[in-house]
């Protein structure tokens, strides 16, 4: 059977897209309910994913110029014929903004927010085109200019702009202060799709930990700007029952500083980094196989991080896999998400964590049991995304 509609979705990233489920759950979820789903990516986000009703067309090496405009002529040319688009992030709303401009008939659209603060991008994109006429760099220049050809435009934006999404109520008062066209707003947690309900020895197996250890795991980036160089002491201060796994990518090579600064620790096998990709099985094994998961980010000013919420794919993935976690408590509303529903701890800093790991083995099989509630009854992604499908419907 052909299926009903025809969809466009626009997502720019660094890595391959198997790495961001919230993308590729939206895709799966719209292939179930009998839509055509096209993903348009670049060549770093490459994949051998196999999804029914779903074309994965790579447009262009890792530039965002060559992204949007080769995107917007491959859509053209092609004449798909969209009926919506779902555009993520600034580069997907760019992409739907020029697809609108030739157009008697709006293609409506819908945005994903993935990040939140775009208050000053005015004058910083007239900062940028001089710096970058200055360096040459004719393609930034171009990207610069049409973000402020959007910016000018964006009473446009809402009449092309149907519904936005984004991860929780605090991000979306956030959001609606950015953008005029966020009037109406849905909450999509950064989840996934079920829940694993079983353990597994799949850490213990793949990196050789003693079966009486306990596991401390971490995912995702290893990177300057987002993680906490004191983090892997918790390896050394909390005894020996317990080991650290680091399990995650760096793109700016700040895991070969942690390396040397805790190579004590590593020959020890007190501390384990993993930087091998894992597909969506393994993923899923690594982390029913730990004991907590770490769902910890350095203290920031950066709003996409203070405000991160349950845009952490990190912290969903734990609570999917029926795991406590331990957060850092001066993230907005973490305290009052992580400890209010009796998921987890919340600390100050690295040094209360072995206290709250103690904590946690104290009750441990009552985390477990709220954390697997909290889960399938407020954040579990396909449930959460059934307003979205019924709000796409409402404007086909």
């Amino acid at each position: 059977m052909e299926p009903k509609k025809r969809i466009a979705v626009f997502f720019y990233e660094d890595r391959s897209i198997d790495t961001y489920p919230y993308i590729i759950n939206a895709v799966r979820l719209l292939s179930d309910r009998g839509y055509r789903a096209d993903l348009f990516l670049n060549k770093k986000q490459n994949t051998k994913l196999n999804i029914k009703n779903c074309n994965i067309f790579i447009t262009s090496d890792f530039n965002k110029y060559d992204y949007v405009l080769n995107t917007v002529n491959r859509v053209k040319e092609q004449e798909f014929n969209y009926d919506f688009l779902f555009a993520y992030s600034l580069e997907g709303l760019l992409i739907s903004f020029l697809l609108n401009q030739e157009k008697n008939q709006i293609i409506p659209s819908a945005y994903f927010s993935m990040e939140l603060i775009y208050k000053n991008m005015f004058f910083l994109n007239i900062l940028q085109s001089f710096y970058y006429i200055l360096k040459l760099d004719f393609k930034k220049f171009k990207l610069a200019v049409l973000k402020f050809l959007f910016i000018y435009r964006q009473k446009k934006m809402e009449k092309i702009v149907k519904f936005s999404v984004i991860m929780d109520k605090y991000r979306a008062d956030r959001l609606k202060k950015e953008f005029s066209f966020a009037n109406k707003i849905h909450l999509l947690p950064n989840s996934y799709i079920g829940i694993s309900r079983e353990s597994t020895d799949y850490a213990y197996e793949k990196f050789d930990i003693p079966r009486e250890k306990k596991i401390l795991l971490f995912t995702g980036g290893i990177e300057k700007y987002v993680f906490d160089k004191n983090l892997p002491s918790v390896a050394q201060n909390c005894g020996p029952g317990f080991v650290m796994l680091l399990s995650g990518f760096s793109r700016d090579n700040y895991v070969n500083i942690i390396k040397k600064k805790y190579n004590h620790l590593i020959k020890t096998g007190r501390l384990i980094i993993n930087q091998q990709n894992l597909n969506e099985e393994e993923y899923d094994k690594l982390i029913r196989s730990c004991y907590i998961g770490l769902a910890w980010y350095k203290k920031t000013k950066i709003k996409n991080l203070y405000y991160m919420g349950l845009s952490s794919g990190k912290l969903t993935k734990y609570l999917s896999c029926k795991k406590p976690v331990i957060a850092p408590s001066y993230l907005f509303k973490y305290k009052e998400l992580i400890d209010g529903n009796r998921i987890g701890k919340t600390c100050a800093d690295t040094s209360e964590i072995c206290r709250a790991i103690t904590q946690i083995s104290a009750e441990y099989d009552k985390l477990i049991e709220n954390a697997e509630n909290f889960y399938t009854e407020k954040i579990e992604f396909k449930k959460q995304f059934n307003p979205v499908i019924q709000e796409l419907e409402k404007n086909l």
